[in-house]
């Protein structure tokens, strides 16, 4: 597919600093002079309003623009496109419920519509860079399968097959890719493997693990000192002691990652307030 944006999606569990990571990309993809939309497509966005194309996200960057994704607006331009009604589905006043009930109930329809509107985003030509903070772990997967679900379902023919097979095309061009955070925490590195498993099956490739939130190293020195600080009775030996304990368990959680695979770029972001500043540092 010529001539498209760059399509991302940033993935992991809840409180890895998904959001953060994702914000930190579109930032710096705007300053680099790309039109670059950062979509929220997490389980909270389906029902929320969506932002106007070009606004820009409250209390972020003004250079990148940000939509929440909406079920009502992606059942009505779903439906629209698909089926070619001549009016928006939420104007047919007894239907509309039913539609409602559809695109939060039915099994795989959120997913579909989901995907069918970053899609459409993506080959509209008003972006070179569109960012997605997916749904949590489980839930991308889920995302990103929906296109092979619904060809499935309803076999090789008709708008819905077609709809189904470009949207599969998109996914598996070399231009999308996904981004996973997570924390050097061992049971959020064990899940973060079992998703990167899981999307190994999937036509999208894993572009990059950003291990958010590592602890700074204590080093051979600083031990000595704790040691020194810890006979000698100092107060601060007790908090010493616990950096020690972080850096202990955050190394081989990091290594972890790092061993999955060796052509996937790994970033590790120090504890910090300005994920954006620090990410900058990194890239």
């Amino acid at each position: 597919m010529a001539d498209r944006a760059r399509l991302r999606f940033i993935a992991g569990k809840g409180g890895v600093g998904r959001t953060a990571v994702a914000r930190a990309l579109a930032a710096k993809a705007a300053a680099g002079g790309a039109r670059t939309l950062l979509i929220d497509a997490g389980p909270t966005a389906v029902g929320s309003k969506a932002a106007d194309r070009g606004a820009a996200e409250e209390g972020a960057s003004s250079d990148y623009s940000f939509l929440r994704l909406s079920a009502q607006d992606s059942v009505d331009e779903y439906l629209k496109r698909s089926l070619r009604l001549p009016v928006r589905p939420a104007r047919l006043k007894p239907m509309a419920a039913i539609f409602n009930y559809v695109a939060i109930a039915a099994p795989g329809v959120r997913e579909i519509l989901t995907i069918g509107k970053i899609g459409e985003e993506v080959r509209s030509g008003g972006w070179d860079e569109v960012i997605v903070d997916a749904p949590a772990s489980g839930h991308l997967v889920e995302l990103l399968n929906a296109p092979d679900e619904l060809l499935t379902l309803v076999g090789g023919a008709g708008p819905l097959a077609a709809e189904s097979r470009w949207l599969g095309e998109l996914l598996a061009e070399e231009m999308t890719s996904i981004w996973v955070v997570a924390l050097p925490e061992p049971i959020v590195v064990a899940e973060t493997i079992d998703l990167m498993n899981r999307l190994g099956d999937s036509d999208v490739a894993v572009e990059a693990v950003v291990i958010n939130r590592m602890p700074p190293s204590v080093g051979a020195a600083g031990r000595v000192e704790v040691e020194q600080s810890r006979r000698s009775g100092d107060d601060s030996a007790v908090l010493a002691r616990l950096a020690i304990d972080m850096d202990d368990w955050a190394r081989p959680c990091a290594a972890a990652l790092e061993a999955m695979d060796t052509d996937i770029d790994i970033y590790r972001l120090p504890w910090a307030i300005d994920v954006a500043a620090e990410l900058e540092a990194v890239l």
